[in-house]
C-alpha cells in the first residue's frame, strides 16, 4: 500500500512518519511542500492509496489541493494532519468527503486505528472499482443480448411500463413520442419456416432491408421477440406521412424478401406504453392470418395498398384468373367478411388516422382514403364505429382537451 506525507511544516509530520515506517507493506514516500505546484503534480503521478496532508491550518489553497486530489484520484483515502481547526474549515473539509481529520497531539493507538480503518476503506474501494469495471466489461460484451431481454420481458408483460421508462435511454427510445409499431411473421407454408436456419435468415433480410429504410426516421429497433416474429419499432417525429411510410416498408420487405410475409403495425398516438397492449392483440391477427391462404392473401394486401382507390371485385378476381363468385366466396370465409364490407374497414379505419390531424377536414378525408361521396363516407363511417365523423372529431377534441388540463 502506498502512503504519501505532504507537509508544510515538520513539527506535526514526524512522529506520523516515524510510525508509518514501522507498518509493514507500506510504501512511504514524503513530499515538501517547496514548491506546491510540482509537489501536488507528483503526488499525483504516484496513485497513492493514503494521502496525508500535514498543514498547522487549513487555507483556501489546500481546500483546493485537496479537491483536485479527490477529483483525479477517488479511490484515495485524504487523510488530513493539524494542530488546529475551525467548524467552517471542518464543514468544508467534509463536503470534500475526506476520509479523517487528525489533530495533534495524537498517539500511537489513534493512528493505528485510523490506518485500519483507512485500509480497509482503500481495499473495499479498489474491490467496488474492479467490480464495477467488470460490470461495464460485460455489460458491454452482452448489450445485444440484455437489451433483447429486456425488450421480449417488457412486450410479454413481466417488466412493469415504468422499469422499462428508467431503461429506455440505454435503447435509444423516446417514450413520449408516436412511434411505428411492427410486427412480421413468415408463413408457416413457406420455405422461411422449414428450418431454424432459414428463419435466422429470413430476420437478417428484414433487419437488413428495414434498416436501410427507416435510417431517415431517427431512432429505430429490429429484434426477435422470441418466438416467430420480427418487431420493428421506428421514432416517427421525422417523418411526414406515417401511412406512407409503412406502405414503403411493407412493399420493399414484401418484394426483396418474400411476398409471404404477414406484417400487422399500429402507430402509436402519445407514448410507448400502448405497445404491450397491441402486442398480444397484432400477434393473434398474425397467427389467424395463418389460415388464409395465398389468394386471400393477395386480396387482403392489395386492398391494403390501394384503398384509396375505386376497387372491384371482378377487377381482382380478373387480375387472379378465377371467377368473381369463387372469390368472393373464398373471402367472406376465410376473412369473416364481404369483399366491399373488409374494403370499408380498411378505409374506415385509414380514415381515423387521417382524421387525428385537426386541419383535416371531413370530405378531404372522405376523398382520401376512396369515398366518392361525403354522404356515403359518413354512413359508412357511423356503421362502423357507431358515432358520425363529426361526433367522432368532437369526441376526440374533448379528450385531448382534457389530457392537456391534466398534465
Amino acid at each position: 500500500m502506498k502512503a504519501v506525507i505532504y507537509r508544510q511544516t515538520h513539527s506535526l509530520e514526524n512522529s506520523l512518519s516515524e510510525r508509518l515506517l514501522q507498518v509493514k507493506d507500506m510504501d512511504v514516500v514524503v513530499k515538501e511542500a517547496d514548491d506546491e505546484r510540482v509537489a501536488m503534480k507528483e503526488i499525483l503521478s504516484v496513485h497513492p492509496d493514503l494521502l496525508f496532508y500535514v498543514c498547522s491550518s487549513v487555507k483556501q489553497q489546500d481546500l483546493r489541493n485537496i479537491q483536485d486530489v479527490k477529483q483525479r484520484l477517488p479511490y484515495c483515502a485524504v487523510i488530513v494532519v493539524g494542530d488546529q481547526a475551525s467548524f467552517p474549515e471542518l464543514v468544508q473539509l467534509l463536503r470534500l468527503h475526506i476520509f479523517d481529520y487528525l489533530l495533534a497531539p495524537f498517539y500511537t493507538r489513534e493512528v493505528d486505528a485510523l490506518l485500519q480503518r483507512a485500509r480497509h476503506w482503500v481495499e473495499d474501494s479498489k474491490r467496488q472499482q474492479h467490480y464495477h469495471a467488470w460490470l461495464y466489461q460485460k455489460f458491454a460484451e452482452n448489450h445485444d443480448s440484455i437489451q433483447l431481454s429486456s425488450l421480449q420481458s417488457w412486450l410479454s408483460g413481466k417488466m412493469e411500463h415504468e422499469q422499462m421508462a428508467k431503461e429506455a435511454h440505454y435503447f435509444n427510445l423516446d417514450l413520449q413520442t408516436p412511434y411505428l409499431f411492427m410486427i412480421i411473421k413468415p408463413m408457416k407454408w413457406t420455405s422461411w419456416q422449414a428450418d431454424g436456419w432459414e428463419f435466422e435468415l429470413a430476420y437478417f433480410a428484414v433487419k437488413n432491408v428495414a434498416h436501410e429504410l427507416l435510417s431517415p426516421c431517427g431512432g429505430h429497433l429490429i429484434f426477435k421477440d422470441g418466438g416467430e416474429h420480427f418487431i420493428v419499432m421506428a421514432s416517427l417525429t421525422e417523418v411526414p406521412n406515417a401511412h406512407e411510410t409503412v406502405s414503403m416498408i411493407k412493399n420493399h420487405l414484401k418484394s426483396c424478401i418474400s411476398p409471404h410475409l404477414a406484417i400487422s403495425y399500429a402507430i402509436t398516438e402519445d407514448t410507448l406504453s400502448e405497445v404491450p397492449i397491441l402486442y398480444p392483440k397484432m400477434t393473434e391477427e398474425l397467427k389467424q392470418a395463418e389460415s388464409i391462404t395465398p389468394v386471400v392473401q393477395n386480396v387482403k394486401g392489395y386492398i391494403d395498398e390501394h384503398y384509396n382507390e375505386t376497387l372491384r371485385l371482378n377487377t381482382i378476381a380478373g387480375r387472379m384468373r378465377m371467377s368473381s363468385a369463387y372469390l368472393s366466396g373464398l373471402i367472406k370465409r376465410e376473412l369473416g367478411m364481404s369483399f366491399i364490407e373488409y374494403v370499408t374497414k380498411v378505409r374506415i379505419e385509414m380514415a381515423i388516422h387521417y382524421m387525428s390531424d385537426p386541419t383535416c377536414k371531413i370530405y378531404e378525408v372522405a376523398g382520401r382514403v376512396g369515398f366518392q361521396s361525403q354522404h356515403y363516407f359518413s354512413t359508412s363511417f357511423k356503421k362502423f364505429t357507431g358515432v358520425s365523423p363529426s361526433q367522432y372529431l368532437g369526441k376526440r377534441a374533448a379528450s385531448t382537451a382534457r389530457s392537456t388540463a391534466l398534465s
